[in-house]
């Protein structure tokens, strides 16, 4: 009789603490839920922003390929929306004559060797 009652309790105990850690498990679904949605709602909100600009906006990874690019960059392009997406900027967009140049100003701010490049003018005579 006394191992029954030392065995239920110590399966209570076990319960309870089971219980606890499905409801530390609910809480962090529900936060989870929550951040994705967040998040979601700002990736909208920025693609929308993106999308009113009226210039060419593009995101470069640092394996060079476009993220994120608006849709006016696609119509001043001539590309399908979507289309960009993946590919490699340089091989794609940068005119071969001064690829290397633009790759060369691309990577060093990649490495940090010049803090900023608001724009890159190449005048050639």
């Amino acid at each position: 009789m006394e191992n029954q009652k030392k065995t239920k309790d110590r399966l209570i105990k076990e319960l309870a603490v089971l219980r606890q850690q499905i409801a530390k498990l609910e809480v962090l679904e529900t936060e989870r839920k929550y951040t994705e949605e967040r998040i979601r709602r700002e990736k909208e909100q920025t693609e929308n922003y993106l999308n009113i600009a009226g210039v060419i906006l593009e995101v470069v990874n640092n394996e060079e390929n476009i993220t994120l690019i608006n849709k006016k960059s696609y119509e001043i392009l001539g590309y399908k929306e979507g289309e960009l997406i993946g590919r490699n900027w340089f091989d794609t967009l940068v005119p071969q004559r001064i690829r290397d140049k633009i790759r060369d100003v691309f990577c060093k701010l990649m490495t940090g060797d010049i803090e900023s490049a608001e724009y890159y003018i190449r005048i050639h005579y």
